[in-house]
């Protein structure tokens, strides 16, 4: 009976020192320290913050907060997991867990699905926002997402290769290509971009 406790209690040991290391190694792979900004205004996130997710490349925003400050009406079904944002014409709908998005009807497809975390829909931050769209620029020195559809003009070029070897910074492909993988094609007057290569 000795014996079978303590073969209990070693292989409890064993696996919460397996989940420590599981849940430490993601940390790892998430980073907090960036800064979003809708038309020249920081946006404020009382509670998730935006992380960029070294696993995937991608860079995600709560959906509500953004949309909202970009003017959008947003909306949540807790039955089909279903996250909707809707302006002046444009019907986005990403559903937790698929990377297959609607906007207008139409069916793109994305490299990172939505998901939920604390209780808030994060999103692909450039999907969404060139799906309404806006233009997304970087500035990898302030670590700072510039979202609107006027571009800051920078006094002095930016070195978008200066986050450690990230070369994408959490954005993933630096064409423009409507949402950081998808299918989509922005419009013919997209300006150029750092990540235009």
């Amino acid at each position: 009976m000795k014996k079978f406790i303590a073969l209990i209690l070693v292989l409890a040991l064993i696996t919460i020192f397996i989940d420590h290391n599981n849940n430490a190694q993601a940390a790892a792979d998430i980073e907090y320290n960036l800064k979003v900004v809708v038309n020249e205004k920081e946006v404020n996130f009382p509670d998730q913050k935006p992380f960029v997710d070294n696993r995937v490349g991608r860079t995600f925003v709560p959906l509500r907060f953004v949309s909202e400050a970009l003017g959008c009406q947003v909306d949540w079904d807790n039955e089909t997991q279903t996250a909707t944002a809707q302006r002046e014409g444009t019907y986005i709908e990403m559903k937790i867990g698929l990377v297959t998005p609607v906007v207008n009807s139409e069916i793109k497809t994305l490299d990172a699905p939505a998901r939920v975390v604390n209780q808030r829909t994060m999103v692909p931050l450039r999907f969404v926002s060139e799906a309404l769209g806006e233009y997304v620029d970087w500035d990898g020195k302030t670590r700072t997402v510039y979202i609107g559809d006027v571009l800051r003009e920078a006094t002095e070029p930016v070195d978008d290769n200066d986050s450690g070897g990230n070369d994408d910074d959490g954005f993933g492909y630096r064409p423009i290509d409507g949402g950081g993988g998808t299918d989509t094609t922005p419009v013919d007057d997209t300006p150029w971009t750092p990540w235009d290569n």
